[in-house]
């Protein structure tokens, strides 16, 4: 019994004085003239951790905020107009035998592009300029038949003098049939500024509303233009009565008329202005478009090489897919 007594308490000293030897042995390699805040634990080093895994949390977040700077846009244009710009005779009665004002009965819309980031990071992650680029904007309208009964006169023609013409030949044309239906498709490409507002990203509490935005835009661009009026016969004040003579240069005409595909083409200079208000992928939108377009018949044979132009106003409704990084 002694013995072990003996043996547990030469351990017990023989440990103790193992433990004093290494905390001076550690207290000796600490240089105590030294700043001890220096001396990290293993709480320092867990809480740069944190600190930085929350950084790069948040700026992924914003980057993500930030991002989505394609757009698909789907417009309805209400309406699409086609104002001449100067008075053009139709060869009829109606509207005192001058074009008149058209209105769409309906006109949609298909554009996209990109938005090219001017500076690099947002201004204090609320407000970033862009140079908007939309190589693709397509526009389809339709006009309905003006007046149900002559619209147009297939017998009427007016005169190109030689000095219109650039020779010494003096024609007849015939008018072009404007107030018949009417199919407008328009390819146009655009360019300019806009900035980007998200005046709710300084709310912690709320990151959802980080990614409410506003747009606000101006855009210059060109496009082309191909007019297609439908042959309608019935519109014409030429229609043939009955038991008319089918060799007389009315009803010849008539024909002529009936089977010829009346389409102009045209092209012109156009702006526009806009806003959208958008939260992540998709948006809402507001753009008012308008500029000019000159017409000239592809049958110049029929209806002569004049240009025709026209003023176009558009006002478009629009819902946004935003894509893209």
């Amino acid at each position: 019994m002694k013995r072990i007594i003996t043996f547990s308490l030469v351990a017990l000293f023989t440990s103790a004085t193992f433990a004093q030897n290494v905390e001076t042995e550690q207290q000796d390699n600490i240089d105590w003239k030294e700043d001890s805040t220096e001396i990290r634990t293993i709480n320092d080093i867990i809480a740069q951790q944190q600190e930085a895994t929350t950084i790069n949390s948040s700026e992924q977040h914003f980057n993500e905020v930030w991002a989505r700077r394609s757009y698909r846009n789907l417009s309805f244009n209400a309406p699409y107009s086609l104002n001449p710009k100067e008075d053009y005779e139709t060869g009829v009665d109606y509207n005192g035998g001058l074009v008149p004002k058209y209105k769409s009965q309906f006109s949609l819309t298909y554009s996209s592009g990109r938005s090219y980031r001017l500076h690099p990071n947002p201004i204090a992650n609320t407000v970033q300029f862009y140079m908007d680029y939309t190589p693709f904007d397509f526009t389809v309208s339709h006009y309905k038949i003006e007046t149900d009964k002559n619209a147009y006169n297939s017998n009427a023609t007016f005169e190109v003098t030689n000095s219109e013409r650039g020779d010494d030949i003096v024609k007849n044309y015939r008018y072009t049939p404007w107030n018949l239906e009417k199919w407008q498709a328009d390819y146009g490409m655009m360019v300019g500024p806009s900035v980007t507002f998200a005046p709710f990203t300084s709310l912690e509490d709320l990151p959802a509303l980080h990614f409410l935005k506003l747009n606000l835009y101006a855009h210059f661009g060109y496009r082309a233009s191909l007019l297609y009026m439908v042959n309608n016969e019935d519109a014409d004040a030429n229609y043939p009565q009955k038991g008319a003579n089918k060799n007389s240069d009315a009803y010849k005409a008539f024909e002529e008329m009936s089977d010829n595909a009346k389409l102009d083409w045209g092209h012109g200079f156009y702006w526009s202005w806009g806003l959208s208000l958008t939260w992540k992928g998709i948006g809402l939108g507001y753009e008012h478009n308008s500029g000019q377009l000159r017409y000239k018949s592809i049958d110049t044979g029929t209806f002569g090489s004049n240009w025709y132009k026209y003023n176009t106003v558009s006002n478009r409704l629009y819902i946004s897919f935003r894509i893209g990084k």
